[in-house]
């Protein structure tokens, strides 16, 4: 049987909680500042990783449609004037 989907369950939390792991001791134990820097730090980086996973998504969507619609659909013998051309969409492709 498959095992239930749960809030903890479905973010990890057992093993998001465990990466906090604090290094400093004070006189009363670990600053609290420490756990406040690493919590902050660990939804910045997970942010800005979705943010850049999904605007290189958007970009390479971008330029797939770029290439297509800058390359010519059918192969015909190259003139002198059609290099530059068949140059820039080889580097489009790239």
């Amino acid at each position: 049987m498959a095992k239930s989907l749960t809030y903890a369950s479905y973010l990890r939390l057992d093993e998001l909680l465990s990466m906090q792991t604090l290094k400093s001791s004070g006189p009363h134990g670990p600053e609290h500042d420490e756990l406040l820097f690493i919590t902050i730090h660990q939804v910045s980086e997970l942010w800005f990783q979705g943010r850049m996973l999904h605007e290189t998504r958007l970009s390479g969507d971008a330029a797939a449609q770029q290439r297509a619609s800058a390359c010519p659909t059918h192969i015909h013998p190259p003139h002198p004037g059609d290099f530059g051309k068949t140059v820039g969409c080889a580097a489009l492709m790239c």
